[in-house]
C-alpha cells in the first residue's frame, strides 16, 4: 500500500508543475490588473456615480421633510410621514440599483473600462509576436483560459467591491428608518433588500464577464484594435438599444427580442418583476442574453482555439 501510495505521488508530482504554472500565471495576470492606478480610478468614478445618486435621493427626502414642517392645511400628515420613513437606506440603494440613470452610467462607464483596457488583450499579443514567447511556456488554449480567467476575476472584483460599497454606503446615508423597501405590489425587509442587491451583483458580474469575454475572443473576426476596443459599448450596449427603439417600431417582435439585449433592460428586469404581478416574461428577459451569450462564447473559444493553436508559432 505505502508503495502504491508512493508511486502514485510521484506522478501527481510530476503533473503539479504545469499546473501550478498556469494558475501562477493567471494570478499573476489578475494582479497586474488589479494592483494599477487605472484600478482605483474606476473604483473612483464608479463610487462617484453611487454617491451622486444617494445625494439626489437624500435632497428628496429633506424635501419632503421640509414641506412638512411648513404645516400646509392640504398636506395628508400621515402619508407624508410614511413617505418620509419609507424614503430610508433600503430604498436609496434599490433606486438606484434597478431604477436610477446613474446606473445605468455605471454600466456604460464599466464596459468602456474594460473595452478599452481588456478586450483587446489578446489581439495585441498576436499583433505584437508578444504571445509566441508566451506560447513557449504554454498552449495557446491555456493562455486563452489565463487571460478570460484572470480578467473575469479582475472585472468581477470591480463590481463586487463597488456594489457591496455602495450597497454600504447608500444604507447608512439613507438611515434604517422603517427598515423597509417596496417595489411596485411587494415590500421587504433587511433580508429581502441582502437578496434582491445579491442577485443584482451576480447578474451585472456576469453579463459584465460575458460580454468581456466575447470581445476579448473576438479577433478572430475583427482584426483592428480600436474596434475590438469599442466592441463592448457599439455592439453589446447602443446596438440593442438602436434596433430595439427603430426596428422595434415597424415589427414588434424584433423591438422586444433586441431590447432583451440592452443591458439596462436586463439588468434592471428584477424591478419589473416586483413591479406587477409576477410575469414569466420577464424571466425570459434576464435569462435570454445570459443564455446566448454563453452559447456564442463557446463557438467563438473553441473556433478561436483552433485557428490559432496553429497560426500563432
Amino acid at each position: 500500500e505505502f508503495t502504491n501510495n508512493f508511486i502514485i505521488g510521484r506522478i501527481l508530482f510530476c503533473m503539479c508543475p504545469l499546473r501550478f504554472e498556469v494558475i501562477n500565471l493567471w494570478l499573476t495576470e489578475f494582479k497586474r490588473y488589479f494592483f494599477s492606478k487605472k484600478t482605483l480610478i474606476i473604483i473612483f468614478v464608479l463610487l462617484l456615480l453611487g454617491f451622486i445618486s444617494f445625494y439626489i435621493s437624500y435632497n428628496d427626502r429633506q424635501s419632503f421633510i421640509h414641506t412638512l414642517s411648513m404645516n400646509y392645511e392640504d398636506i395628508d400628515k400621515t402619508k407624508m410621514l410614511t413617505l418620509i420613513d419609507n424614503y430610508n437606506g433600503i430604498q436609496f440603494v434599490i433606486d438606484f440599483m434597478l431604477q436610477s440613470d446613474f446606473f445605468q452610467i455605471y454600466v456604460i462607464v464599466l464596459f468602456l473600462f474594460f473595452g478599452i483596457f481588456l478586450s483587446p488583450t489578446l489581439h495585441s499579443m498576436i499583433e505584437t509576436g508578444q504571445e509566441n514567447f508566451i506560447l513557449a511556456r504554454i498552449s495557446y488554449k491555456e493562455h486563452v483560459k489565463t487571460l478570460i480567467k484572470a480578467q473575469s476575476a479582475y472585472i468581477a472584483s470591480l463590481i463586487i467591491i463597488t456594489m457591496s460599497l455602495l450597497t454600504c454606503i447608500g444604507y447608512l446615508a439613507g438611515g434604517v428608518g422603517s427598515g423597509i423597501g417596496s417595489v411596485g405590489e411587494y415590500t421587504f425587509g433587511i433580508w429581502g433588500f441582502l437578496l434582491i442587491c445579491i442577485v443584482h451583483i451576480i447578474l451585472t458580474t456576469m453579463f459584465s464577464v460575458l460580454v468581456n469575454a466575447l470581445c476579448l475572443l473576438s479577433n478572430i473576426i475583427i482584426k483592428n484594435k480600436f474596434l475590438i476596443q469599442s466592441l463592448s459599448f457599439a455592439l453589446f450596449t447602443m446596438a440593442p438599444m438602436v434596433i430595439s427603439s427603430t426596428l422595434g417600431n415597424i415589427i414588434s417582435t424584433v423591438g422586444h427580442i433586441a431590447g432583451a439585449f440592452v443591458p439596462f433592460t436586463s439588468l434592471s428586469a428584477i424591478y419589473w418583476i416586483l413591479q406587477y404581478k409576477f410575469n414569466f416574461s420577464y424571466v425570459i428577459v434576464i435569462i435570454a442574453p445570459y443564455i446566448v451569450y454563453m452559447l456564442l462564447l463557446i463557438r467563438l473559444y473553441k473556433t478561436n482555439v483552433k485557428i490559432f493553436s496553429r497560426d500563432c508559432l
